[in-house]
């Protein structure tokens, strides 16, 4: 069995209610859409609009019906674009079966969720660990690292993390930024707690959403595992479009 997922796909020129306004992209995608593989699974952590990308979604719903798994109030969302899409909605601590033998359960973040002025924290908002032939990835979505108790958690429950997706971008200003994204510092705080085999690091190159420079989340995520004693073979900063084989 091969299980194709995607986490959060956006193929759109702009992360934004507006075609012509908004952040733009600053890498292309990493793969055309055209030449994507049949995609089985979609998992969307939360609806900020680099995340959950209706057009995106509407286009690998029409060419592939993937099953669709998102956080409780963001079917919603989906359906307000095409009621014909099917959704399977999550609550933290709660578990879907994609196929045979893989199973996603969604897991608590630090973060929030809004796509307007009058709809915040309306949708819940979540990461993911996926299991599937006794291999075990772990998604983070967008979270701050907060007290470290979320990644500790899931260390708790699932002994072994194969491979751990950490976000490392948007993350300055610090002040404004640090109870909603990871700094590459927070990031390898968080792959020691998780005790994960590997790490990749995502969310950035794609859009610039913060003040930080497209390439400082590279750069500043080698600082941090130098001084955290981690190996760099072991934490990479995943370009838009890398492929990587564990």
């Amino acid at each position: 069995m091969t299980l194709r997922c995607r986490s959060t796909p956006i193929w759109s020129e702009r992360a934004s209610p507006f075609p012509d306004v908004g952040p733009r992209r600053h890498n292309p995608p990493g793969i055309a859409f055209e030449d994507l593989p049949r995609i089985d699974a979609v998992l969307i952590s939360h609806n900020h609009y680099d995340h959950l990308d209706l057009t995106t979604i509407e286009r690998l719903w029409r060419r592939d019906r993937p099953h669709i798994v998102a956080p409780l109030g963001n079917d919603a969302i989906i359906k307000a674009r095409d009621p014909a899409i099917a959704v399977t909605t999550l609550d933290w601590g709660q578990r879907a079966l994609l196929a045979p033998g893989a199973s996603v359960n969604a897991v608590s973040a630090q973060h929030w969720s809004a796509r307007s002025l009058n709809d915040r924290n309306h949708a819940l908002w979540a990461g993911f660990v996926l299991e599937a032939r006794g291999r075990t990835v772990y998604f983070a979505g967008d979270t701050g690292f907060g007290d470290g108790q979320i990644f500790s958690g899931i260390a708790a429950r699932h002994r072994r993390i194969d491979l751990a997706l950490l976000p490392i971008g948007a993350y300055e200003p610090r002040w404004f930024m640090v109870d909603q994204h990871m700094n590459p510092d927070d990031a390898a705080r968080a792959f020691k707690l998780l005790r994960a085999r590997q790490a990749l690091g995502f969310h950035w190159g794609t859009f610039q959403l913060t003040d930080e420079g497209a390439h400082q989340p590279a750069l500043d995520l080698g600082q941090a595992l130098a001084s955290r004693d981690i190996p760099s073979k072991r934490f990479l900063a995943a370009r838009p479009g890398q492929i990587w084989a564990g």
